[in-house]
């Protein structure tokens, strides 16, 4: 049996049997995973602390077989985002970011370009004064990177090139981009200048170390955010837990 030690982000957890836990985490070197942890919850020791949701953490997990549940040996904790769990909004956004990544993140494949966008946006929505910002530059690289996000270099109904300045029109869940030559657009078109164009284009291609350095215009953070959530939504098939705690609490 195989023992794998990694970085991990604790996504979920539950509740199994008398006193063991169920993990969901995602993992730098394994993609998302599933394990157990026997007897989390009577330890005063072994695994204290260790498996708040969102915490960075570092694991010891072994492998039984390639189908079923692994075993959690050895859990430190490396990161507890306390900061967040005192910002109800922050909260919801970082629990929005885990719940993307539970519902849209295949298990046992390898994905570090996710784990590292999950870790730091983390740890900016942690700390960066915008934080609308913050979720709308992670949520906008996950969905690219599981490639949920079209091409926005030229209209999707004429292939002109989108370089001049004028109003375009986004469809992110129908994966639409026009040009304003076009009158057929319905209802869920969020409408851009170049300059959007422009932060959209580089949010997607820019270095990691280089994506939070990006502003999005205040006025165009929540029709962006929603034209985001509507792409969760066409895929899964339903409205994400986190959205309504955040429609909830008036941060959407």
């Amino acid at each position: 049996m195989r023992t794998i030690e990694t970085e991990a982000v604790i996504l979920a957890t539950s509740d199994h049997g008398e006193s063991d836990r169920l993990i969901t985490f995602l993992t730098r070197s394994n993609g998302k995973l599933k394990g157990i942890a026997k007897g989390a919850r009577r330890s005063q020791k072994r695994f204290v602390h260790s498996f708040e949701p969102l915490s960075l953490v570092a694991l010891q997990i072994r492998e039984r077989s390639a189908v079923s549940l692994l075993w959690v040996e050895a859990c430190r904790l490396m990161e507890p985002h306390m900061a967040l769990r005192n910002a109800l909004e922050r909260w919801g956004f970082a629990s929005l970011l885990a719940e993307v990544v539970v519902e849209l993140v295949p298990e046992r494949l390898p994905q570090e370009e996710i784990f590292l966008l999950l870790r730091d946006s983390l740890t900016h929505l942690e700390a960066d004064r915008d934080a609308i910002n913050a979720v709308i530059l992670g949520l906008y690289r996950v969905l690219t990177a599981l490639g949920y996000i079209l091409d926005l270099g030229s209209c999707s109904q004429c292939g002109q090139p989108l370089d001049k300045i004028g109003r375009y029109w986004l469809h992110l869940a129908r994966g639409r981009l026009l040009c304003d030559g076009h009158q057929n657009r319905a209802q869920g078109f969020v409408r851009l200048d170049l300059g959007t164009l422009a932060f959209l284009r580089r949010a997607r291609v820019v270095e990691l170390e280089q994506l939070w350095r990006l502003r999005l215009r205040p006025g165009d953070q929540a029709s962006l955010l929603e034209s985001l959530l509507e792409v969760v939504r066409t895929q899964i098939g339903k409205e994400l837990k986190s959205g309504k705690f955040l429609r909830g609490i008036g941060a959407l």
